[in-house]
């Protein structure tokens, strides 16, 4: 309770100094296609860093290294007190992208702006959507509000499309089993690091998207990076490694190894794959539970 109050205070304070329209900031139709853009994703000058930091020192300093942080979860259609804890943290600054996490759907802060995002894109009762993803809490958070979703995870040495007995949908993002124009929407949390040929994979999910259909996607992406950078690749079907590797977590346990470093000719790959479109979407909210200056984004492709 404690540490509620303090930060209720230090959040006021906040509102005062630098007023309730920075601390509302929220980036809302402001698209971001070229590396010459990228100015339009620093946000709110040195407040919202100055800001960041203390956060991080509060929580760096907390007995248990967590913080109860207000704001609304766009997941749960109301307001929340996320978690904020050290997780990823770096020396006093935090890693607000993977932290931020909602108590009651358990997603975080670049899920819950995600699931919210699709929320108003997609219509729940006609459009058909594919999401890379099958046992996590956003594919539930997905499931209960979307008639037509399909989700799906690597499951290894099965054929795609198998369903094995606990329900679980196995697919290869390089070789999807759906018909040609089979979803309006496809939608990819940090996958596309994990791919060993993201080429193929785009292509693959152009197919199977309807005309005008929709790629939504978060991976991590490197804003002063010109070319991407190859970690590692499959050769006679064997991992041979590039770089030192890399492995993210994954649901189904364990971990995934990052095949790419994203960088701006990520742009020339998803339009080689025939996407007529392509942008990033940046968001930030202090109010909201937003936070993560320049790390907060995802990506759309347009068929």
């Amino acid at each position: 309770m404690k540490r509620k109050i303090r930060f209720s205070f230090m959040n006021r304070c906040f509102s005062k100094k630098y007023g309730q329209g920075e601390t509302r900031e929220e980036i809302e139709n402001t698209y971001i296609r070229s590396k010459a853009e990228v100015g339009r994703l620093t946000l709110g000058g040195g407040n919202t860093a100055d800001f960041e930091r203390v956060l991080g020192r509060i929580v760096l300093n907390a007995p248990d290294r967590r913080l109860n942080y207000p704001g609304y979860c766009a997941a749960c259609g109301c307001d929340r007190n996320f978690i904020l804890t050290d997780m990823f943290a770096m020396d006093e600054q935090l890693c607000f992208r993977e932290s931020m996490i909602c108590p009651v759907c358990g997603l975080n802060n670049r899920q819950r702006f995600m699931a919210g995002e699709i929320f108003k894109r997609v219509n729940p009762d006609k459009d058909h959507v594919y999401v890379y993803e099958q046992t996590t809490p956003f594919y539930r958070v997905l499931k209960a509000r979307l008639k037509y979703l399909t989700g799906s995870e690597y499951l290894g040495d099965f054929a795609p499309g198998t369903v094995r007995e606990d329900g679980i949908r196995h697919e290869d993002a390089m070789n999807l089993s759906f018909p040609n124009e089979s979803f309006d929407y496809a939608i990819s949390n940090d996958v596309l690091e994990h791919v060993a040929d993201i080429r193929r994979a785009l292509k693959e999910m152009y197919r199977v998207l309807k005309a005008g259909g929709i790629m939504m996607a978060t991976f991590p992406f490197i804003w002063d990076l010109d070319n991407t950078v190859r970690r590692a690749k499959i050769s006679d079907g064997n991992i041979e490694y590039l770089l030192e590797p890399i492995y993210h977590g994954n649901p189904l346990g364990g971990g995934s190894l990052v095949f790419y470093d994203y960088g701006w000719d990520f742009m020339e790959f998803v339009k080689s794959a025939g996407f007529s479109d392509a942008y990033f979407v940046p968001f930030y909210s202090v109010m909201n539970g937003h936070l993560g200056r320049n790390t907060l984004y995802y990506f759309v492709a347009v068929k």
